[in-house]
C-alpha cells in the first residue's frame, strides 16, 4: 500500500481547494484527485493482512449478510 505524507496531501489536495484561506470548496477535478490518496475508495482490489481479512469477514456476517456486492478472494 502506498503511504503519503500529510504535507503532500495538504499541498496537492487541500490547499488548492481553500478559498479565502479557510473555506474548503473543491472543484470536481480536485475531489477526483483526492481518491488517489485513499487506500480503499475506487479500488477494484485491496490487499489486506490475514487478521484484517478475518475482521472483514466478521463484519460481512454481522452486517452485510444480504449484500452481494462484496466478495473476498483468497
Amino acid at each position: 500500500m502506498d503511504c503519503f505524507d500529510i504535507e503532500v496531501i495538504r499541498e496537492d489536495v487541500v490547499r488548492p481547494a481553500l478559498h479565502g484561506g479557510y473555506i474548503l470548496a473543491p472543484t470536481t477535478d480536485q475531489r477526483l484527485r483526492y481518491k488517489n490518496y485513499l487506500s480503499v475508495y475506487g479500488k477494484d482490489t485491496l490487499n489486506v493482512s490475514t487478521d484484517m481479512k478475518t475482521l472483514i469477514e466478521g463484519f460481512h456476517v454481522c452486517y452485510l449478510s444480504s449484500v452481494k456486492y462484496y466478495t473476498l478472494v483468497e
